[in-house]
């Protein structure tokens, strides 16, 4: 169980340094670089995704750095005299038989103790909360029936780009529309009040997050956010991620309807019918509104494009700097070391005798 401990201590460790520093990474070049919400898309999932992988490797084997950051000597000279205190145990059988030297160090134990506990608590916080948002989103689903044809006279395979099939269902408690499972779409009673091109439109926009698998990735950054609540720079990646998701479906919608006008008609009328149920829950979570809609009107800067070679030279740059990070471990809490005790009698004496041991600690 000690090892275990030291393992998953060591890992969560680690992993919270790289996805650190892959979020602050993320971050600044997702700020001041990079302004296509498709490029910084491919950059939120490598920060969420990468620092998975390479914290594993990191704890295993680094394949570009070989050193090792002891933590425990870092923080041991900080911590009170009675916990880090080392001690040393002998045992051994007699003269010139092999002897055990087991080396117990308090600080290692209390921090591995601390980083476990400083990183599940705020984990297991974060991950009911998001098990009762959830809870309460799957329980307003409960009311949606399949959505009558003689309502809904949109082709809604027409207006995906490998006319995926999908069912398309109507909640009296959904303030908008949603992409709620692969292949279902669950819209709203207002959604009949809206004309066909805006209708159009928002089908458009649900379609496109069901090609894109949205539903995963965003499954899969809510996933690491509760992981590491410890870090708030992770949770802002996947806001992030979250935020350029819709971006990115609004310009597919737009461009598959050609008609960017009465997509804003749409927006308008969802929000003010979100106001109008006092918040209810959305798959995605809300983006500002305002910013959508200069977006699809051409109203605000429109977006530089990073060419792809140096968007893959960034993921690139990103993914050796977190290889060559150096381990990080909390130190071995107990030590076991083999020495050789030999053992003689002083000359001329019979109660004295002379014994040397040699001690070697790796």
């Amino acid at each position: 169980m000690s090892v275990i401990s030291q393992y998953a201590a060591d890992w969560l460790l680690s992993w919270m340094m790289h996805a650190t520093i892959a979020s602050i990474f993320a971050l600044v070049v997702g700020r001041w670089m990079v302004a296509d919400p498709r490029r910084r898309d491919a950059l939120w999932k490598a920060a969420l995704l990468l620092p998975l992988g390479t914290s594993l490797l990191s704890v295993v084997a680094s394949p570009i750095n070989s050193s090792s950051l002891d933590v425990a000597a870092f923080v041991r000279p900080h911590m009170p005299p009675a916990l880090r205190a080392v001690r040393v145990r002998v045992q051994t059988t007699g003269a010139g038989a092999s002897t055990t030297v087991r080396v117990e160090d308090a600080a290692a134990q209390w921090l591995r103790y601390v980083v476990l506990a400083t990183m599940l608590i705020p984990a297991v916080v974060a991950t009911s909360r998001l098990v009762q948002t959830r809870r309460r989103f799957w329980k307003d689903l409960r009311t949606r029936r399949p959505a009558d044809p003689r309502e809904l006279c949109i082709d809604a395979r027409a207006l995906s780009a490998g006319r995926q099939r999908v069912r398309i269902s109507v909640s009296p408690l959904i303030a908008s529309a949603a992409a709620v499972a692969p292949h279902e779409i669950c819209i709203s009673t207002t959604f009949t009040a809206l004309g066909r091109i805006e209708q159009q439109g928002v089908l458009a926009h649900e379609m496109a997050h069901l090609e894109r698998r949205d539903l995963r990735w965003i499954a899969f950054a809510d996933t690491v956010a509760c992981a590491l609540a410890a870090q708030p720079l992770v949770r802002m990646v996947a806001r992030r991620l979250r935020r350029d998701a819709e971006f990115i479906c609004d310009d597919i919608a737009v461009g598959r309807t050609r008609d960017g006008a009465a997509y804003v008609r749409a927006l308008t009328v969802f929000a003010r019918e979100h106001d109008a149920m006092a918040g209810p829950v959305l798959a995605y979570g809300s983006s500002p509104i305002v910013q959508r809609a200069e977006r699809v009107l051409g109203l605000g800067a429109r977006d530089r494009r990073l060419p792809a070679r140096a968007a893959a030279t960034l993921l690139l740059l990103l993914l050796s700097g977190l290889l060559s990070l150096p381990r990080v471990n909390t130190g071995q809490a107990t030590r076991r070391v083999s020495t050789q005790v030999s053992a003689r009698r002083l000359t001329g004496s019979h109660t004295q005798a002379q014994i040397k041991a040699t001690v070697e600690v790796r």
